[in-house]
């Protein structure tokens, strides 16, 4: 058994706007609507029947879980692929393979063995305060996702927050 990924990345202003559109406001869903941040996490692999047996299936959580494909190893595959080529930002498919041959397939389509893929957002580590900056924002008017973007790392953005509550103070 083998474990095979891709992984799509965004910017960081992708990540802040998905970010802000997940919140429910009515004016950001009407401003994000040409745009995908929705790229699922799409999980292919066997699943066993309660009574005996196992099928594969590409699926992905959203609300429950949204199955893709079910039968053979290639369908959920395709599946899997298809959903990732759509283009959605922060998309991501693991397959979790069976046998040597399978694992090919899934190299022929771009996947590459888990211990080999970096998350694209690894490189920044400004992503990992995405939703602190958003939070910051809601709950005391700090312009925080702006300066987060205009940080460089988190010292950086926590000065430039510093900054700006101290010119703002009176």
């Amino acid at each position: 058994m083998a474990v095979f990924k891709i992984m799509r990345g965004g910017s960081l202003v992708d990540a802040i706007n998905r970010a802000w559109a997940a919140t429910g406001s009515v004016r950001l869903a009407q401003q994000t609507s040409n745009v995908d941040y929705n790229g699922h996490a799409v999980m292919v692999s066997l699943k066993p029947f309660a009574m005996g047996g196992a099928r594969w299936s590409a699926s992905y959580i959203w609300g429950g879980i949204q199955r893709l494909a079910s039968g053979s190893f290639e369908i959920c595959l395709q599946a899997a692929m298809a959903e990732f080529n759509r283009g959605a930002s922060f998309a991501s498919v693991t397959v979790v393979t069976e046998t040597p041959k399978q694992g090919d397939k899934c190299l022929d389509c771009g996947l590459l063995p888990e211990d080999e893929v970096v998350d694209p957002r690894s490189a920044d580590d400004r992503f990992r305060y995405v939703h602190e900056a958003l939070r910051m924002e809601k709950q005391t008017g700090i312009p925080a996702t702006k300066l987060l973007l205009d940080s460089k790392d988190r010292e950086d953005w926590k000065r430039l927050c510093s900054e700006w509550i101290e010119e703002h103070r009176s």
